[in-house]
């Protein structure tokens, strides 16, 4: 059974530029539907497969840059093939926190309250949205000065545990929620719980492909020139944690993301070659003789 999932999820990689971004949507779509599926073993194998196919996604992410590459079929003659990368590229951080007020603001004004203190939490927290989705009023202790903290949560992706810290500005956005919520009749189990027909009987987050969609809209309406999706987010923590003068060390940051070294971090929080140029410059030391 196990190999006759994953074969028709395949599927979904056939084309030949297949859209990685809906892709992951519809991975994302499938995983949270297979929460409900009663069967433990059918239950255990859609995971399975669901994680071969995540593997097979990030093998097969393309990029439109393009590498020279020797052909060794037939002849030395380089041949241009794309270039692999990870799906992180699929998203940037928000680089100027201007822009993260735009867009909460524009949310707000659309009516994607929820949506718009999501991205206020998201870009504090620096969870992926798996785990973000996931997170409870209930499982927040709350601290006299404002702050608070989820002893423990297990991360999906990597299944390591780690503990949440909250600062008094998800903090807000957590008890405008409530009160949200609360002005609806609502009494929530999630912080980002759906409140449409889906999440009527069960109570289950709002989908990755909703907030993408919302937020795709907002980028386009505010003519922003990078990409926006759920994932910038944590993107957004570190590189405005690393850069906008918070005095926070690249080490800290690699722990707290679990990345392997350095250099991915400093690639995932969007320091570019081009910006380690800049610091050349920038740091110049005038001196005369």
């Amino acid at each position: 059974m196990n190999e006759n999932i994953h074969s028709r999820m395949k599927n979904w990689l056939s084309s030949e530029k297949p859209d990685i971004e809906e892709i992951e949507n519809k991975i994302d779509r499938l995983y949270e539907s297979t929460e409900y599926e009663q069967d433990s073993d059918v239950r255990s194998q859609i995971y399975s497969a669901i994680n071969r196919l995540k593997d097979e996604v990030n093998n097969l992410n393309l990029t439109n840059a393009e590498l020279e590459l020797t052909d060794k079929s037939n002849t030395k003659e380089p041949v241009k093939k794309r270039a692999r990368r990870t799906g992180e590229k699929t998203a940037s951080p928000i680089k100027d926190v201007k822009d993260i007020k735009y867009i909460a603001q524009k949310l707000k004004a659309w009516g994607y309250f929820r949506e718009a203190h999501m991205m206020i939490i998201g870009c504090n927290v620096a969870l992926r949205y798996s785990d973000l989705s996931q997170l409870k009023f209930s499982d927040i202790t709350v601290k006299s000065d404002g702050t608070g903290y989820i002893e423990q949560i297990t991360e999906k992706k990597t299944q390591k545990t780690k503990s949440i810290t909250f600062n008094k500005t998800a903090m807000k956005s957590i008890q405008a929620l409530l009160e949200w919520f609360n002005s609806k009749d609502i009494q929530p189990i999630y912080i980002f719980q759906g409140t449409g027909n889906r999440c009527k009987n069960t109570p289950k987050p709002v989908s990755r492909s909703h907030v993408n969609d919302v937020l795709k809209y907002a980028r386009e309406d505010l003519h922003l020139d990078f990409k926006l999706s759920t994932h910038s987010f944590r993107k957004t923590f570190g590189h405005n944690a690393y850069n906008d003068g918070k005095g926070i060390n690249i080490k800290t940051l690699q722990k707290l993301f679990n990345h392997a070294s350095e250099s991915e971090t400093f690639a995932y929080i969007g320091i570019t070659h081009q910006r380690v140029q800049e610091a050349y410059i920038e740091a110049e030391i005038e001196i005369e003789i």
